[in-house]
């Protein structure tokens, strides 16, 4: 029996892990989400994963994925690194050295990614595997570009070495996608084109792809995909602080700095009001001690978001229509949106828009977003190709 493969998707805030025969794997709490985030205890002892909340309640800002697999320019460059509460700098191989809270001192980015990957590995596979390192395919990040997405390979290579594992393969997220969605989508004809939209915590991957009859099944072909590495709901959170940082400042004289404690607690409420626009077309929440001990009451509405955020929409707006004109696209059967962004109606909007002015989507621009894909079919299709290589 051939060695199993482990397949790994990791997210802006989460990584999941799934094993070739479809066996989702749990962290230490049972759940089937490692955050991809590292903090530091009082004693400098490293803590990785969920632990890191117990240890810095400012973690969620400890993107360890993040930190490894993209250059350090582009990182800094990136809205969300004024959000950063450590002290960070360059590398002469182009990644970064950061420096967390509470560390013993300056730490690259692939070496906490590796020590992430050791706890998964320590916790996620079977006690009684044999002593060989297992094997990973890790569904590569979206990237800027070729460069990058060279850079995010090499750091994934050496991150899985310092974690004890063998990298199998690193296919793109869209292809680890594409291959799930043919083990899940229902026979209907010899052919069908398939349209994925996936907008995570912090990218957004846009793919076609034709979904050919093999078998009993499908033969995934990817015809095209393009990704914005920042276009995500931590982007969305980075523009809303923004927003309402300026109206704080105007009601009660004192900015909100970012990368500081109160301004994590304005993000978080910022991510809180986002999620509630979800449902609701206006949304309240309060911030506790947000200003010199006051707890700050804040209201946003969709409109008002809309507004706020529409270099993102215009961002998503531009991908979908460069996918969407595909040479030899056919007129689509469904559209599969995945990943929490997707269920922002200001983000369904700009996806039915889209559809509605191109002559391969217009057919099916009332039909409700295919849910054949959840936060785990990234991870079992990298699985799937990782066996397979």
């Amino acid at each position: 029996m051939s060695a199993p493969v482990y397949g790994i998707d990791i997210g802006g805030a989460a990584a999941v892990i799934c094993r070739d025969d479809g066996e989702l794997l749990r962290n230490e709490l049972g759940g089937h989400r490692t955050a991809t985030c590292v903090a530091f205890a009082a004693n400098a002892a490293r803590q990785l994963g969920e632990a890191s909340f117990s240890a810095n309640a400012q973690a969620k800002g400890n993107a360890i994925g993040r930190l490894a697999v993209m250059p350090y320019e582009q990182l800094v460059g990136s809205p969300l690194a004024k959000h950063w509460a450590f002290s960070h700098s360059a590398r002469a191989d182009g990644g970064g050295d950061f420096d967390l809270s509470g560390s013993p001192g300056p730490t690259p980015g692939v070496a906490l990614l590796g020590a992430l990957l050791g706890k998964i590995r320590t916790t996620s596979v079977p006690k009684d595997a044999p002593d060989a390192a297992p094997l990973l395919s890790v569904a590569l990040p979206p990237c800027a570009d070729a460069d990058g997405a060279a850079f995010a390979r090499a750091a994934l290579h050496d991150a899985a070495k310092i974690g004890g594992w063998k990298l199998s393969a690193t296919p793109s997220s869209a292809q680890a996608a594409a291959e799930a969605l043919a083990r899940k989508y229902p026979r209907a004809s010899d052919s069908v084109d398939v349209l994925i939209v996936d907008m995570g915590a912090s990218t957004t991957t846009v793919a076609a792809v034709r979904l050919v009859a093999e078998g009993d099944g499908w033969r995934p072909q990817l015809l095209c995909e393009r990704s914005d590495p920042f276009l995500g709901c931590a982007d969305f959170d980075a523009l809303l602080f923004e927003h309402l940082s300026a109206k704080v400042a105007a009601k009660y004289g004192d900015a909100v700095k970012p990368g500081s404690r109160a301004g994590f607690r304005l993000l978080d409420g910022c991510e809180r009001l986002r999620k509630l626009l979800s449902t609701l077309p206006e949304a309240s929440t309060t911030v506790e001690n947000l200003v010199e001990g006051t707890d700050v009451p804040l209201s946003l509405s969709r409109d008002e978001m809309a507004e706020t955020c529409a270099p993102l929409f215009g961002r998503l707006r531009a991908t979908l229509d460069t996918v969407l004109a595909t040479d030899g696209l056919a007129t689509l059967h469904s559209v599969e949106a995945c990943g929490g962004g997707t269920r922002m109606p200001a983000v369904q909007a700009v996806m039915s828009e889209a559809l509605a002015a191109s002559s391969v989507g217009a057919a099916i621009v009332d039909s409700k977003f295919g849910a054949k894909l959840d936060d785990v079919s990234v991870a079992l299709g990298a699985a799937l190709l990782g066996k397979a290589a």
